[in-house]
């Protein structure tokens, strides 16, 4: 999933549904809160189904946990290397 690709595209039809022709800055401005707020949609949907599986005591606890820890570390290294991309 090619998130870039994607705030690429809502920004384009958004200019398009308001005819209006933003200058590169405000493109790229407008590209990058819309990518944000993906990464952010994305990041909340992961945690949501970490913490229902966390929810549920079934044998399987133990995997939810070690699934739980290792969504939690791929999200923080993928902050940081978003970060790193400012």
């Amino acid at each position: 999933m090619k998130l870039r690709k994607h705030s690429k595209k809502v920004a384009e039809q958004i200019a398009a549904t308001l005819k209006i022709d933003f200058n590169e800055e405000q493109r790229l401005d407008i590209i990058n809160i819309i990518e944000k707020e993906l990464i952010n949609t994305v990041l909340e949907a992961r945690n949501n189904c970490a913490k229902a599986a966390l929810s549920t005591d079934t044998p399987h606890t133990d995997l939810a946990h070690e699934i739980s820890r290792r969504i939690h570390r791929a999200n923080e290294v993928l902050i940081t290397n978003l970060k790193s991309m400012r």
